[in-house]
């Protein structure tokens, strides 16, 4: 078949440029009617692109060989005149008296000294250039741009930022995660611009994001031991009750002054830090024997254990050109593994030419920072010999250095070539996301640990279901839901009648009776839903399983009897998924602790922990466990495991892969039998804690709170917290959880000097300082307590506007009637800008801006109509009637006297069953301290903390003036008619 005429002839551009739609799928037409002479013509076309792109290469190249060359013979031909001087001048002097002047001595000395040095020059010109010099003395450490999404935006914010404060510019960047976490590493010519910068970056106080930036130098690891252990031996000499201000740090980070006297110094021999005590505090036993000091021993010891590799040293120059060869191989590699048609396009030299443009693009040239970041990426042997799909998911993870940004033309024409779809993500930039995808979830649902079905019971002793079960459960279903890969959806089943419910009924329980289910089941397409970050990398997508309907309503009928005895063996802890509790009990939980522990000024800290991909990771074995531990009989945990065993998933159009652990996310158990296995790893972790944790006067002491797989634990100093989280570590690794540790932050009252990090279980855990922001259940926490209720307003009205802006096509539409436009406000904008605000302790003044914020987006929603020449006054008064108006017609009521409401029924609701936040409502520090610390508390000087239950205390002590708190009037009867009154005088109290 002979290909059409416009399709050839679109296919003669270049294929190294970008092709349009239209172009793409001419050229699909192309290779589709004829493979073998598409890829022929297209391969020369490629070989003619690229020696016309190196040609100028190779001509610059050939022109400083010339230069070279030319320099050189320069040299040696005055090597050489200098050489027949010399000659000249011994037998002049040859010839003398035998005593030469002075001055011929001196001349010939010279001479000799300029031929010494130019024979030096040759040979630094002969030799390739080697620096192994390592330069972390000139890189400076820049933290607290975790705004910032990408080393690359990084990079450029500190040249805008270095620019205008009149600094000296940086050579290059690096990062050493993974992926960006707001740290990154800034290299200089020299010492004196490092140093320059730093003092620049300092001086400036400078925010992004809302978070503070700091700057510092980078240190060796030698000297990075030496300055963390003498740190943290300085914060545990001010806990003893040393003045912080008489202890103090030499410069080098070697001795540990306390006044004017000289206590410590360190040394580092090989891999261990040797302390030499002065004999006063040598023979301190308290000291010396205490666990605070081995703990930092440890850690240091464990930190110089890395001397032996290149971590902590810098880089150099040869490891750089190492690093550069390593590349080139295993981009030979990969041509190796390509296909036929592409293997032409993939020479040695076209790869040398798209690293150029990489760098160019991307790197502003700094060839040294790139290739040192792949000196890591290369260190693992099994990577070299990857297929081209795998290489790029493995890439695009690591979110370091994109290989595909240099392979990415030849790819796209590779791909065309084989009839392979590619799609463009948001960058510009395309990624077949079928491999991707199928690999990544592939490896996140693969395991070692194998499991056995080890329940003998057979489901069949199950008893039936019956039709008012299932009637009661298609009638919970929501309508308007995707539908399965079959076509089927929920209404099908929903209205299709008695009859049809029969015979699905009976289909359900012979699977029952026979103990065999369907086998369509074992098999889930995987829908993947993007995530908030850069929509390239994999690993900020979610998998949501695609389930079949009828497998839905099976879970939701087995769900429905197992729901109460799962639901029973939660403990307070456990908040998400749960009926009568929610995330406005987790919030009111933190804030309440925070607000008393700055009240009655003692500290407290929290760690906001999270976990990697937990539903997709819990084992089956530790989960059935669970299950059966918490009382589950026998006949369901055969059905669940029946359900779960020999599962395979997919994304379309992908190859299947095995499902060997994790919950279905999409399946209604899911969350019930995460709840479970989370829990029995909670349980297993309390046993192991004593005296850990605050006791706040309920049944146990409080320790953590969790809503599904988001976790906030409470300590009372810093050891405490690091000591549980170690426990909970160990604890949820065996069934298959892992801390995610860029993401995890710890919140403190006590009082921070500058950026901090913890040592948890080998990973570094930030703790939030003054400025940042962390965000927890989709509330903002600020490290400051005293500022909480302003970043989270902040935060609220920024989130509000986004929704607006979102939805602006609706709301001011006037071919939209004004009552559903101001329907979908209050449906839409209200509860997303009114989120958690009823457990925040909010001023009157914010309050108000409150309501301002309302009536300004209602303007926009009534809309403008402004008159010419019209006094501002006369405009404000006319859109305030027009506001009435529209309100009339469909009334809105004003965000204060909702939040007023949620509040009082939240306080209501709180009180009804036993929670941790009615309980830490209630708790008065002073009442039990001695359950919790070691000397008794005082209220801080001055006006308390304002906290979010103070208007209800007020209500309360003006309207029931008999009862000592409103707790106790909000568990009477009396307390659900004083609503409207409340609701009243909400602004007023």
């Amino acid at each position: 078949m002979t290909p059409p005429t416009k399709a050839v002839k679109r296919a003669t551009r270049s294929p190294l440029t970008s092709m349009d739609d239209d172009d793409d799928e001419a050229l699909e037409l192309q290779v589709g009617g004829n493979v073998g002479l598409s890829v022929a013509t297209v391969a020369n076309i490629v070989r003619s692109e690229i020696q016309r792109g190196i040609a100028p290469v190779e001509q610059q190249l050939a022109t400083l060989q010339s230069a070279f060359g030319d320099r050189l013979g320069q040299l040696e031909s005055s090597v050489s005149a200098q050489g027949s001087r010399i000659q000249k001048l011994e037998q002049v002097m040859a010839s003398a008296d035998g005593t030469p002047r002075s001055n011929a001595s001196d001349h010939s000395a010279k001479i000799e000294k300029q031929i010494s040095d130019l024979f030096a020059q040759m040979e630094l010109l002969r030799e390739p250039p080697v620096a192994i010099q390592h330069d972390y003395t000139r890189t400076m450490v820049v933290g607290g741009l975790q705004g910032l999404t990408s080393l690359q935006q990084a990079t450029l914010w500190l040249s805008k930022t270095l620019n205008s404060l009149s600094g000296p510019s940086h050579v290059g960047t690096y990062m050493k995660s993974k992926v960006f976490q707001g740290l990154m590493f800034a290299k200089f010519k020299s010492t004196t611009d490092r140093d320059i910068a730093v003092a620049l970056l300092r001086s400036a106080e400078l925010t992004e994001a809302g978070n503070r930036v700091w700057a510092t130098q980078d240190l060796p690891l030698e000297k990075r031991t030496r300055k963390t252990f003498l740190l943290g031996l300085k914060w545990q000499l001010g806990e003893w009750g040393f003045m912080k201000r008489e202890i103090e740090i030499d410069d080098d980070y070697s001795q540990l002054k306390v006044g004017s006297s000289v206590v410590l110094t360190l040394s580092i021999v090989g891999t261990h830090m040797q302390c030499n005590w002065v004999d006063t505090w040598a023979q301190w036993e308290d000291l010396q024997t205490s666990e605070e000091l081995k703990q930092l021993l440890a850690r240091a010891s464990n930190s110089l254990q890395k001397m032996g590799g290149a971590k902590g040293r810098g880089k150099s120059k040869s490891g750089v050109a190492e690093v550069q060869q390593a590349l080139l191989f295993y981009c030979m590699l990969i041509m190796c593994n390509m296909s036929k048609e592409f293997r032409p396009l993939a020479g040695s030299r076209t790869i040398r030419v798209l690293i150029m443009q990489f760098f160019e693009i991307n790197f502003n040239k700094n060839s040294q920072t790139i290739f040192s970041i792949w000196k890591m990426w290369l260190s693992h042997p099994q990577w070299k010999s990857m297929p081209l799909p795998v290489v790029l998911l493995t890439s695009k993870s690591h979110g370091r250095m994109i290989i595909f940004s240099f392979f990415s033309d030849v790819v796209v024409i590779a791909k065309l070539l084989l009839n392979a779809h590619v799609f463009p993500n948001k960058f510009g930039r395309s990624f077949e996301r079928t491999s991707d995808f199928t690999s990544y979830l592939r490896g996140i649902f693969s395991t070692d640990s194998a499991w056995e079905q080890t329940s003998h019971s057979s489901f069949a002793d199950i008893l039936p279901f019956s039709l008012e079960e299932l009637q009661a459960v298609l009638k919970r279903m929501k309508n308007q839901r995707g539908a399965d890969d079959g076509g089927l959806v929920v209404e099908m089943f929903k209205f299709g009648g008695r009859d049809l419910h029969q015979c699905l009924l009976q289909i359900f329980n012979n699977m029952l009776a026979s103990g065999r289910l369907e086998s369509s089941w074992q098999h889930s397409l995987f829908k993947m839903l993007p995530k908030p970050g850069d929509s390239s990398m994999v690993a900020n997508w979610r998998p949501i399983a695609v389930l079949k309907i009828t497998y839905k309503i099976f879970s939701k009928l087995v769900h429905t009897r197992i729901q109460d005895l799962l639901e029973r063996e939660q403990s307070w802890d456990q908040m998400g998924f749960r009926s009568l509790l929610g995330v406005d009990h987790a919030l009111a939980v933190l804030d309440t602790v925070l607000s008393k522990a700055v009240e009655w000024n003692f500290d407290v800290w929290c760690a906001s922990l999270d976990l990697k991909k937990a539903f997709d990771r819990i084992e089956f074995k530790p989960l059935f466990e669970a299950l059966r531990c918490q009382g589950l009989p026998d006949c369901y945990i055969s059905l669940l495991q029946t359900l779960y065993r020999s599962q395979s998933g997919s994304v379309k159009k992908g190859s299947p892969f095995d499902v060997e652990r994790g919950v279905k996310q999409g399946d209604v158990m899911s969350p019930a039998l995460f709840n479970a296995g989370l829990e029995h790893a909670f349980r297993q972790w309390k046993q192991r804690l004593m005296e850990h944790g605050l006791d706040v006067g309920a049944v146990e002491r409080l320790t953590n709170i969790r809503y599904a797989d988001d976790i906030m634990i409470y300590a009372k100093s810093w050891q405490e917290l690091v000591y549980m989280i170690e426990c909970l570590v160990q604890e949820l690794g065996k069934i298959g959880l892992h801390l995610n540790a860029s993401k995890s932050r710890i919140i403190t009252t006590a009082h921070i000097d500058g950026p901090m990090y913890i040592n948890v279980s080998d990973d570094m855990v930030e703790v939030l300082t003054a400025g940042d922001v962390h965000k927890y259940l989709r509330r903002h926490i600020s490290a400051d307590p005293r500022c909480r209720s302003q970043t989270e307003l902040k935060h609220r009205f920024q989130v509000g506007w986004a929704k607006f802006r979102k939805h602006r096509h609706i709301l001011t539409n006037k071919h939209v009637s004004i009552a559903l436009r101001l329907k979908f406000f209050d449906t839409v904008l209200t509860p997303t800008v009114l989120f958690g605000l009823h457990v925040l302790p909010l001023t009157l003044s914010q309050i108000h801006t409150l309501d301002a914020l309302q009536r300004r987006m209602l303007r926009s929603v009534v809309g403008w109509v402004r008159v010419a020449n019209e006094d501002w006054h006369n405009t404000m008064s006319r859109m305030k009637h027009r506001l009435t108006a529209a309100l009339h017609i469909h009334p809105v009521d004003t965000w204060s006297r909702q939040l007023a409401r949620r509040q009082y029924n939240f306080a209501f609701q709180m009180l009804r069953i036993p929670n941790w936040a009615a309980a830490v409502v209630k708790w008065c520090p002073e009442s039990n301290w001695q359950a919790n610390f070691a000397l008794q508390l005082h209220r801080r000087p001055g006006r308390p903390l304002t906290k979010w239950d103070d208007r209800l205390r007020s209500f309360a002590a003006c309207n029931f003036p008999a009862v000592n708190t409103w707790t106790d009037i909000a568990e009477t009867a009396n307390w659900p008619p004083a609503a409207s009154q409340y609701v009243q005088s909400f602004t007023n109290v």
